[in-house]
């Protein structure tokens, strides 16, 4: 059975396993490096399980971590902390085309809701076409876009979307 569940602090290297993976399959689609990743200390990997402006999400077939995606209140947008945001989404390969993205959405927005989020917004890099379906799929609409030098060195346009909760 697929499903989603938070992770904890208990969960820190798978969670760092798949976010390095992700990067290092993706390296023009995060606003992050490897070489960041690999750099970060075990302490700061715990620590994000650990905060509570931010929840992150495992993808599960059965015990086998296929996917991770995060949630977060982004206090730099919104002091109020009624604005969220979402981030780091990735699935493998092998478990992509099975309409399992809207698992990684639900588990999200209700956390924004029940952190007393008002807003919740989303970016994607132009070109990355499965998330911006799947961004408008799960009803956020387009507010902007602007360019962006991604970490690969290229520079395209970042595409941003809002949904009201």
């Amino acid at each position: 059975m697929i499903a989603t569940r938070r992770l904890t602090v208990a969960d820190w290297q798978a969670n760092r396993a798949i976010r390095i993976e992700a990067v290092a399959a993706n390296p023009g689609l995060y606003f992050t490096t490897l070489a960041e990743l690999e750099a970060r200390s075990d302490d700061a990997w715990r620590a994000m399980l650990e905060n509570p402006d931010l929840a992150i999400f495992g993808l599960y077939d059965g015990d086998l971590l296929v996917g991770v995606t995060a949630a977060y209140v982004d206090r730099d947008a919104d002091p109020t902390g009624r604005t969220a945001g979402l981030a780091m989404s990735y699935i493998r390969p092998a478990w992509r085309g099975r309409g399992l993205t809207s698992l990684l959405y639900a588990p999200r927005l209700d956390w924004a809701r029940e952190q007393g989020c008002a807003r919740i917004h989303v970016t994607h890099r132009a070109s990355n076409i499965p998330s911006m379906r799947a961004i408008l799929r799960h009803g956020f609409v387009l507010t902007g876009r602007e360019v962006h030098l991604w970490p690969d060195g290229e520079e395209e346009e970042n595409c941003r979307y809002e949904l009201m909760l």
